[in-house]
C-alpha cells in the first residue's frame, strides 16, 4: 500500500505538506519522502521509516526546508519522490499505484531507444522512474500525464434479419411493455428516455412525442435511505439538444395505438394502477427501472438468438437504417438529440458507404464524355524518290 499528499500555497507550505504526509503514514512501513520547490529550487528528503515513525525521521528536515509547493509519499517499496531532469526541465514525481503492464511498458521504451533503468534492491525497476520515462516520451508535461483516449467500443448494429427476429420475439413476450423494444428500434431513444416517457408528453393527433424527461439511477443524498443510489425521473435530459420532438411513422403508430388500448384496459381493471402515466411501464403502471427493462431486453434478445447486443444497439440500428434509407444527417442528428450533425456522421458515417459509392459512380457519365474530334487534314503527298535511292545506290 501507500499514500501521497501534495500542497501548493502563496506562502511556505512545508508544515502543511509534512502533516499531510504523516496522515498517510499508516499506509506504509518502509519509506517516506517529501520534496518542496522554493526560491532555491528543489529540496528533497527520503528516509527509511521501518524502525522509527515518519515524524521522528523528518523532524529535522522540516526545519531546514522551505517552499511554496511540494509533494510527498509513504511507500512500501521504492524510495521516492524522484527528481527527474528531461527535455521538460526538472520536475518531482511520486506514484503509489501498481502498474499491471510494467513489462510491456519497459519493452516498449527499450524498443524506442530508452537506454536503461536503475534496478532496486529486489531486482525490480522503480515504477516511479518508469512512469517518468513514459511522461518524457511526450512533447510536454501536460501531454505526458494526460490519460490516453480510450479506444472506441465496437458499435453493434442489428442486421435486418436480427431486427425481424427481435420484433417477433418482443410481440410474443408476456409483458405488454416489451413493445417498447420495437418502438425504440424505430425512434432511437436512449434507455432512460424510453423509461421516462409519459403519456402527457405524447401527442396522438400529430403522431409525435416530446423527450423532456429521463429516468436514471442517481446518487442518493437522503440519509434516511440506506441505499447509495436511487432511481428517479428527472426533467433534464443528457444535453440541451436531447430535449426534442420525435415523430412516429404511420406503420409504427398503428401498433402504438393498439398498445395504448391494451394498457388502458388493464388500467381500468386495476384500482391500484400507478397514476403517473408512464408509457412503457409494468403491468401495475409503475415505471421501469432502466436496469430492469434492460433485463427484459436481454431476455428477448436471447430468445431471438441474437448474440452480443445491448439496449443501445437499438439506437445504433435506428441511426444506421435511417441513413441507409436516405435520411439526411441534420434531420437524424435532431431526432437522436445530438449536439450537431458532425457527431452523428462521426458515429454512423459508415452507413453512408453505399450511398457514397453510388454517388461517385454517377461521375462516370462525365468521365465518359469525349471531346468531339475534328477531321484530320489529309497527309501531304510524298515526292517520288530518285531512282538511285529506290535501287539502294
Amino acid at each position: 500500500m501507500g499514500g501521497f499528499f501534495g500542497a501548493a500555497s502563496t506562502q511556505d507550505c512545508v508544515f502543511d505538506l509534512f502533516f499531510g504526509i504523516d496522515y498517510h503514514s499508516h499506509l506504509g512501513t518502509k519509506r517516506g519522502g517529501m520534496v518542496v520547490y522554493g526560491e532555491n529550487g528543489f529540496d528533497r528528503a527520503i528516509h527509511n521509516i521501518e524502525n522509527a515513525p515518519f515524524r521522528t525521521k523528518f523532524d529535522k528536515d522540516v526545519q531546514k526546508m522551505s517552499g511554496r509547493m511540494g509533494i510527498g509519499c509513504i511507500s512500501d517499496y521504492e524510495p521516492q519522490p524522484l527528481l527527474v531532469r528531461s527535455h521538460h526541465g526538472t520536475y518531482a514525481i511520486t506514484t503509489v499505484s501498481k502498474i499491471n503492464n510494467m513489462k510491456e511498458l519497459t519493452k516498449m521504451l527499450f524498443e524506442q531507444g530508452h537506454s536503461h533503468f536503475l534496478e532496486m534492491s529486489g531486482g525490480d525497476i522503480n515504477p516511479t522512474e518508469l512512469v517518468a520515462s513514459v511522461i518524457n516520451q511526450k512533447q510536454n508535461l501536460i501531454e505526458g500525464i494526460r490519460l490516453p483516449k480510450a479506444a472506441k467500443a465496437e458499435m453493434r448494429v442489428l442486421s435486418r434479419e436480427e431486427q425481424r427476429r427481435l420484433m417477433t420475439t418482443a410481440r410474443l413476450a408476456p409483458e405488454p411493455a416489451a413493445f417498447g423494444i420495437i418502438f425504440d428500434m424505430f425512434t432511437g431513444l436512449r434507455l432512460g428516455e424510453l423509461c421516462g416517457l409519459r403519456w402527457e408528453n405524447v401527442d396522438m393527433d400529430s403522431r409525435s412525442f416530446l423527450i423532456c424527461e429521463t429516468r436514471n439511477r442517481l446518487p442518493n443524498h437522503d440519509d434516511s435511505i440506506a441505499a447509495s443510489t436511487t432511481v428517479k425521473t428527472t426533467p433534464t435530459t443528457k444535453t440541451d439538444n436531447s430535449r426534442r420532438r420525435v415523430f412516429i411513422m404511420d406503420e409504427l403508430f398503428h401498433d402504438f395505438e393498439m398498445y395504448r388500448s391494451i394498457q388502458m384496459s388493464i388500467k381500468e381493471q386495476d384500482y391500484s394502477y400507478n397514476p403517473e402515466g408512464y408509457v412503457f411501464c409494468q403491468e401495475n403502471g409503475s415505471p421501469y427501472e432502466p436496469r430492469t427493462y434492460q433485463d427484459l431486453f436481454k431476455r428477448c434478445v436471447r430468445q431471438a438468438g441474437i448474440p452480443d447486443a445491448n439496449f443501445h444497439s437499438l439506437r445504433h440500428t435506428f441511426a444506421t437504417r435511417s441513413l441507409e434509407q436516405g435520411m439526411d444527417a441534420v434531420t437524424l442528428s435532431r431526432l437522436l438529440g445530438h449536439a450537431n450533425p458532425s457527431i452523428t456522421l462521426d458515429k454512423y458515417g459508415h452507413a453512408l458507404d453505399d450511398h457514397k459509392r453510388i454517388s461517385v459512380a454517377k461521375l462516370g457519365d462525365i468521365y465518359s464524355v469525349r471531346p468531339e474530334q475534328k477531321e484530320s487534314a489529309p497527309a501531304p503527298e510524298e515526292e517520288p524518290l530518285p531512282m538511285e535511292m529506290k535501287m539502294g545506290w
